[in-house]
């Protein structure tokens, strides 16, 4: 068994999983009346109907699971349980160093997740289990699903007797250099306790923020370089088996926290886990899951099976990368969403892309790093730039850090050349500035070998290059309309931008703002047959401009244009009062940088 495994699910026959205790096995097809007559001797004190509710209700493959003295404990279990006290776990030590947990508590939304997470997070192997889940009742009950989220509520009769209950057992033992002695058995099982109780007030994102952290110390812990893809991952689904739910199989390598995240995808997208069984069989791990659509139904459109077979595929590539992230919790939070870009990409034609993102080695220890790194990049620009997203993160290493500005104008060039209407050019530019700003920031956080000075001089050769083109394609909109500015001998008027601040010593950072000012002539009119005053013209050139560069967050890549003292204006004509402009210019720093209009 490899260190800091946290789950898996056996695709193989049930005489592969171990017996807790010795006695005679129930048969699966086992009369229920015949159950209950086997297990009322074992129950001596529990109330005749939590015993028949217990039985009528449970999965008829969970009563050949366990001998009849392991279910008469099981039923003791849930006979404890009430709105107040909604979980109960029992941990019995076993020869070898091994360990049972048996959690017995009412069903809730992403208590699987939950309690997988919790056992990563105190360092258990999770060597076996069998997770087991009661059917509806007749009355109202809440569940895993998605559907409804737990509110507190008390049912006539015995509190909590019909509602859905799960039976969950895991074979663990703590990995190398971890103990399990009885203060942690203590407090994992307070732990427990506390999380089932955030779900039953349906504080779901409280209870993941908490496994979150928990389980960060733990990987952070562990922390350990990427050793390369893992070997092939096997998944497979069967609709024949059961009448009532798709399996699906996963064979594969140890992952840390893939049960974890795995489950946490489901859930997030509606994938009811009614029932699962994990193991080790000839040195790998197996995992199989029974699960359901949010309608309680198998999973039977291919589209969806593929979709599922991507998620696992990814979830447990990413996973063995995850001890390569600077945040894993960060990573981790961010994978949920980067997931749903790429299914989304999936359902169209990005699937065979999608595939080719899984099969390359360099790219999962990449998205480790970039998740868990920076906040800007993911919300900023992975999340904008979904469908060329992994063209991205696969293309990025081919560039260097700093483009001259003339490759620049040349690779922006292409990328508008063939946009025929202004919005268009428009938004070739700022999809061209997203993509060079999000490479930029890759190659910074990836390449250790990358200065703060390099980083500062790319971003702003890129924040040059795009002000200029979008004063190009700006002025050519306004030409249209108004024809060119002239001074009153009919020459051109001259037109400058001064670069102020970060911008102008291009020293930027990734959430400078891009500082100008802008310097007309003098007065005049344009050529234009509805020609106006050059005022006019550049004060509607500085605002076309401050709407031309999109900035989806103030103060990252926003272009600040600098307003003269005196004057509400963006543009300053080089006829202003000597004074006036010397004390703007000295109130706004040291401009560096000058380039006349076009």
């Amino acid at each position: 068994m490899a260190p800091h495994y946290t789950g898996a699910i056996l695709p193989v026959q049930r005489d592969h999983l171990r017996v807790y205790s010795t006695g005679i096995m129930l048969h699966a097809n086992a009369d229920r009346d015949q159950i209950l007559t086997t297990l009322a001797p074992l129950c001596p004190g529990i109330d005749r109907d939590i015993l028949q509710d217990f039985v009528t209700r449970m999965d008829s493959d969970y009563f050949s699971a366990f001998p009849p003295k392991t279910l008469a404990a099981h039923v003791k279990q849930a006979a404890t349980l009430t709105p107040d006290h909604p979980c109960d776990v029992s941990i019995a030590e076993t020869a070898g160093g091994h360990f049972v947990i048996t959690i017995v508590a009412y069903d809730y939304f992403s208590e699987f997740a939950t309690i997988c997470g919790l056992l990563s997070a105190f360092g258990l192997n999770i060597e076996e289990g069998r997770i087991f889940t009661s059917a509806e009742s007749e009355q109202p009950s809440r569940s895993r699903s998605a559907d409804s989220y737990p509110i507190r509520t008390r049912l006539q009769g015995r509190p909590g007797l019909t509602r859905k209950k799960i039976v969950d057992v895991f074979t663990v033992s703590p990995i190398e250099g971890q103990t399990f002695a009885a203060a942690d058995r203590k407090r994992l099982t307070d732990q427990l306790a506390r999380m089932i109780m955030l779900l039953d007030e349906g504080q779901l994102d409280e209870a993941r923020q908490q496994v979150n952290r928990q389980l960060v110390e733990h990987l952070g812990k562990r922390r350990s370089s990427f050793s390369g893809l893992l070997h092939t991952v096997q998944i497979t689904f069967d609709n024949s088996q059961s009448a009532t739910d798709t399996i699906m199989d996963i064979r594969s390598d140890d992952t840390p926290a893939f049960l974890y995240a795995f489950a946490n995808a489901l859930a997030m997208r509606n994938v009811y886990i009614s029932k699962a069984l994990f193991a080790i069989e000839d040195g790998k791990l197996h995992d199989r899951f029974y699960i359901r659509n949010r309608f309680g139904q198998k999973l039977l459109d291919p589209g969806d099976l593929e979709q599922l077979r991507l998620t696992a595929v990814l979830i447990k590539q990413f996973t063995h990368a995850l001890t390569w992230a600077p945040d894993p919790a960060k990573a981790l939070e961010a994978f949920d969403q980067f997931l749903d870009l790429v299914l989304e990409g999936s359902r169209q034609a990005g699937r065979k892309q999608a595939w080719a993102f899984v099969k390359d080695k360099n790219t999962f220890p990449l998205l480790a790093r970039l998740l868990g790194a920076s906040d800007f990049l993911w919300e900023d620009f992975l999340r904008r730039q979904h469908v060329n997203l992994l063209p991205l993160l696969k293309d990025y290493r081919d560039a260097p850090l700093i483009k001259s500005q003339a490759t620049l104008r040349k690779e922006l060039n292409r990328a508008i050349v063939k946009a025929k209407k202004d919005e268009a050019r428009k938004e070739a530019l700022n999809r061209f500035k997203d993509q060079e700003l999000f490479r930029i920031d890759m190659k910074h956080i990836v390449e250790p070998g990358t200065s703060l000075p390099d980083f500062s001089l790319a971003i702003s050769e890129l924040a040059e290059v795009i002000v200029e083109r979008s004063l190009v394609d700006c002025q050519a909109k306004l030409t249209k309309l108004y024809g060119s500015p002239r001074l009153p001998n009919r020459k051109p008027c001259p037109f400058a931008i001064l670069g102020a601040g970060k911008f102008g010593g291009k020293e930027m950072g990734y959430a400078s703002d891009i500082e100008v000012l802008f310097v007309y002539g003098g007065p005049g009119r344009t050529s234009g047959k509805q020609g106006i005053e050059n005022s006019e013209y550049f004060e509607r050139l500085a605002q076309e401009l401050l709407q031309w560069i999109e900035a989806k967050q103030e103060g990252i890549f926003h272009l600040d244009i600098r307003r003269g003292k005196r004057s509400s204006s963006c543009a300053i004509s080089r006829e202003t009062p000597r004074s006036a402009r010397r004390s703007r210019l000295i109130a706004t720093a040291s401009f560096t940088a000058a380039r006349p209009g076009i």
